[in-house]
Order: C-alpha cells, then sequence, then structure tokens
C-alpha cells in the first residue's frame, strides 16, 4: 500500500517534469530548475547542480515560478491558458 492508495491519477501537477524558477533566502535566484509539483504533498521535488533528485525545504522558498509545460498549451482546449504560475510565500 502506497499514501496515493486512495487517489485516482498522478499526484503530480504535471505528468512530465517542466522548468521553473526558485527564489530562495538562502541561495538566491535560481532559473530553468527541472521540477516535479506533489500536490498531495504539498512538496517541490527539483534535480540540482549535481543531478540528484530532492525536495526543497519550503522554510527556505520565497518564490517559484513554474513554466507550464508548452505541450499542454498546445494541446489545450482552454484559450489564453497561461505560461506560468507564481507561488509565492506569505508573510
Amino acid at each position: 500500500m502506497t499514501p496515493y492508495s486512495d487517489i485516482d491519477g498522478s499526484p503530480y501537477l504535471f505528468a512530465d517534469w517542466a522548468k521553473a524558477d526558485i527564489g530562495t533566502t538562502n541561495a538566491g535566484l535560481k532559473e530553468d530548475v527541472a521540477y516535479r509539483f506533489n500536490i498531495h504533498d504539498n512538496e517541490l521535488e527539483v534535480i540540482n547542480e549535481s543531478g540528484n533528485t530532492i525536495y526543497l525545504n519550503k522554510d527556505y522558498v520565497e518564490y517559484v515560478v513554474l513554466q507550464r509545460p508548452s505541450i499542454l498549451i498546445a494541446q489545450s482546449p482552454v484559450q489564453g491558458l497561461l505560461p506560468n504560475l507564481l507561488f509565492k510565500k506569505r508573510v
């Protein structure tokens, strides 16, 4: 049994890895970082400079601009779909 046993589909916002710009308090701005956002656990999974998959510590994340995969925009029947999604920490 997994933590996702009672959930239909994927826990991730998008099926594939996408790119993000991430602003942190301890490392500044990181651009074009490969990410997957687990909406079930509210965790941002990224690939760091060493090629390792890690979960970011939310205490250090100020904001994240998630790029929506371009294939989703191209195939969407919805007109005017936003290419970027901004998530910012509340103060």
